[in-house]
């Protein structure tokens, strides 16, 4: 009887490292999955295990399975959310502020979450993700990245998978928020003193600096808006002549 529940177990546990990966970002949407001997290697596990535990995670709708082809990563919960929101939601000015406000709602509750449960060692990997921050300054994409990868620290540090899940579901549109928001020569410094309120434990702390870091982005943002609305009304009530002897 002990040796028939072997296999459930092996299964369930490829299940968990599969998932486990995939919130780390180890693997990501669209990545293709190893063949099932290389994974039975890794694991050390049966093919049979491996196979199994595939047909479970298509069934949670995680991997896609076409015959011929190896598995894929698919987290088509993640991909149907965004096709939703590219449709009914485009990333113009009035919902990049909806966003911004979804953010000032989402992250301080995540990261007083977070302040309380933060290991030692997700301490140590935030503040891997704030130098990285410091080091991609300059550097407008290597920025997101590393700004993005420290938010989603803090998030896993919540230890809660559906946060994680959540904030993955995002990435694409905080991508394109982050380009149209000028970087603050105080963005790490912020990042910073929200990395500190966590090692202190003061998750109240920790969650007010979240929701400023928001706040702050929001209103270089209408800056922005402002300044550029600004630029079109003078091209406009601009003469022919003016133009021509501006760009002379």
């Amino acid at each position: 009887m002990k040796s028939k529940g072997k296999a459930p177990n092996l299964t369930r546990s490829v299940i968990e490292t599969f998932k486990e990966r995939f919130l780390s970002g180890e693997i990501k949407p669209g990545d293709t999955i190893p063949s099932e001997r290389d994974l039975a290697e890794q694991l050390n596990v049966s093919r049979t295990t491996i196979r199994e535990a595939i047909i479970a995670l298509k069934v949670m709708g995680l991997v896609d399975v076409k015959q011929g082809r190896r598995a894929t990563v698919t987290a088509p919960s993640v991909d149907n959310v965004l096709e939703i929101l590219s449709l009914v939601a485009p990333l113009d000015q009035t919902n990049i502020l909806n966003l911004l406000e979804l953010r000032e709602i989402f992250e301080p509750a995540c990261v007083f979450l977070a302040a309380q449960r933060v290991t030692a060692s997700e301490l140590s990997i935030i503040k891997q993700k704030l130098d990285n921050m410091v080091h991609s300054v300059g550097d407008l994409n290597a920025f997101f990245k590393a700004d993005y990868a420290f938010h989603r620290a803090i998030m896993l540090a919540t230890h809660n998978d559906m946060i994680v899940m959540f904030y993955n579901v995002f990435e694409p549109l905080l991508e394109s928020l982050h380009k149209k928001i000028v970087v603050s020569s105080q963005e790490t410094l912020s990042h910073e003193k929200v990395l500190q309120a966590m090692m202190r434990g003061n998750s109240k702390l920790a969650s007010n600096l979240a929701r400023e870091i928001i706040i702050n982005a929001r209103d270089r943002l209408l800056k922005t808006i402002t300044e550029e609305e600004q630029e079109v009304g003078d091209v406009s009530l601009e003469s022919p002549n003016d133009a021509v002897y501006r760009n002379v």
